[in-house]
């Protein structure tokens, strides 16, 4: 642990564009944090070591996400889409827009994103160029955003909200690269992910499901289950604060009361997705506020004795 690093950082952010903060190799936590000198930026954590250091070039960043060979970072910041390698180098831009709603990364190089906060979902090369619509909203069924995208293992269909101004029609689609149709998964006010060997994942009433999923028919099996109870969740924005890597399911719960269902099937994670901070007990100096719900910090508190930061 390097605790001279912790100590620089001020304030930690957490936000609906944030959908990826962990690398795809699970070794890595990129998180958006504001120095002690009020600047906000990118932060790369090594999990297996709790060290951090500041990705250089990443001011004012927001929603980071993973290239997936894990060696570039994607994020918007200043009017742009931009990347930035690992291993460090200057930014590089990628198209113009505005701050959006999630984004994601296929194998063969195309990203997909929300662009703003009532707008379809768009498509751009990684390697830089045009960006162009992907999805038409639905005005029958009064959608006003698609967003949270997430792709699928074969990297041509993706997981993406629709948001609708009727509560039923804020659902939870899957749509494809190559076809401009979208197909109905669940009618949820949640974001979703795909989690091997064969479960999508998504919120219900703060409660982290899991319904089998069939990759090759793209259809769901059986009936959902609890994975987690207690997950943050903003109904306005559909947005559950969940993570899916590799085999694990991570989430944002009160009590970590696992589902023995859920964890039987390789679905649960050992620790929350704060947890993957430093931990924390009995802080003494706090610089933080609760939620209504009095349990999720929503900035970050430091702990005396040991200079390290977590929530």
């Amino acid at each position: 642990m390097n605790p001279e690093r912790w100590r620089q950082i001020e304030k930690l952010y957490h936000s609906a564009a944030e959908q990826s903060p962990i690398s795809p190799d699970g070794r890595h936590i990129a998180f958006v944090a504001q120095n002690v000198s009020g600047t906000s930026g990118i932060w790369l954590r090594a999990l297996e070591t709790q060290t951090i250091e500041p990705l250089k070039g990443t001011e004012d960043a927001t929603g980071p996400f993973w290239s997936p060979d894990g060696q570039f970072v994607g994020f918007f910041a200043q009017g742009k889409l931009k990347k930035i390698a690992v291993a460090g180098g200057p930014p590089q831009n990628i198209c113009s827009t505005t701050p959006g709603l999630g984004a994601s990364w296929s194998p063969s190089g195309v990203i997909i994103f929300n662009p703003t906060n009532r707008a379809p979902l768009m498509r751009v090369s990684a390697s830089s160029g045009t960006r162009a619509p992907l999805t038409e909203l639905d005005t029958a069924r009064q959608e006003d955003s698609h967003r949270f995208p997430s792709f699928l293992p074969d990297g041509k269909h993706f997981l993406f909200t629709a948001r609708s101004s009727l509560k039923e029609n804020t659902a939870i689609y899957i749509g494809s690269l190559d076809s401009e149709e979208t197909k109905r998964l669940l009618t949820e006010q949640s974001n979703a992910m795909y989690a091997p060997p064969g479960y999508v994942l998504f919120v219900r009433d703060r409660t982290l499901m899991a319904q089998q999923f069939n990759l090759s028919k793209l259809e769901l099996r059986g009936d959902a289950f609890p994975v987690a109870a207690g997950v943050d969740q903003g109904t306005p924005s559909a947005f559950g604060y969940f993570l899916s890597r590799r085999m694990a399911a991570c989430s944002l719960i009160r009590n970590r009361q696992h589902s023995t269902r859920a964890a039987s099937r390789g679905l649960i994670a050992a620790v929350p997705i704060w947890d993957l901070m430093a931990p924390i007990a009995q802080p003494r100096w706090p610089k933080s506020r609760l939620t209504a719900n009095n349990w999720r910090l929503s900035s970050m508190i430091r702990r005396a004795e040991t200079a390290t930061f977590g929530l």
